[in-house]
């Protein structure tokens, strides 16, 4: 009988997740201008490394060496990507963890399609790929206040 009730249970948990990852595909894309690409590294901490070698000699004695060296870390690659659309500029960063990441494919002064998704701004590029980045950055477009003419 609990066999039933968790298949039963399984199927209607996967029914919701899939009506909920439906809805959370759709994204409101906007036009925007690409403004600035800037690439940055950040080397990580150095890493410690320790190799110890034991050795026994012919009398049975045991002794051991151990040699510690510093390593370089991970470098961390980030490529900032600066837009601007009609109400806000954005300041998004995108880490490159592989060679074969894919990257926006737009030269600066281009229009693009993007959309704003909580913490996230994906970019859509030209060949259908959708680049998703960090907002580390948000400016609103404030219209100046009109002056009114004085007497």
């Amino acid at each position: 009988m609990s066999r039933k009730y968790f298949a039963a249970a399984f199927l209607i948990s996967w029914f919701l997740l899939g009506a909920v990852h439906l809805n959370a595909g759709e994204k409101k894309w906007q036009t925007g201008t690409l403004l600035s690409v800037e690439h940055r590294e950040q080397p990580a901490e150095m890493t410690k490394r320790e190799r110890t070698e034991t050795s026994t000699d012919s009398n049975g004695n045991t002794s051991s060496t151990t040699t510690t060296t510093l390593a370089p870390g991970y470098v961390h690659q980030w490529i900032y990507y600066t837009i601007s659309t009609e109400k806000s500029d954005y300041v998004v960063r995108q880490e490159i963890n592989f060679p074969w990441t894919k990257t926006v494919k737009a030269e600066t002064g281009d229009t693009i399609q993007c959309a704003v998704d909580g913490k996230k701004l994906y970019i859509k590029n030209p060949d259908g790929n959708t680049i998703k980045t960090d907002i580390m950055k948000t400016t609103a477009h404030i219209a100046a206040p009109s002056q009114s003419p004085q007497n």
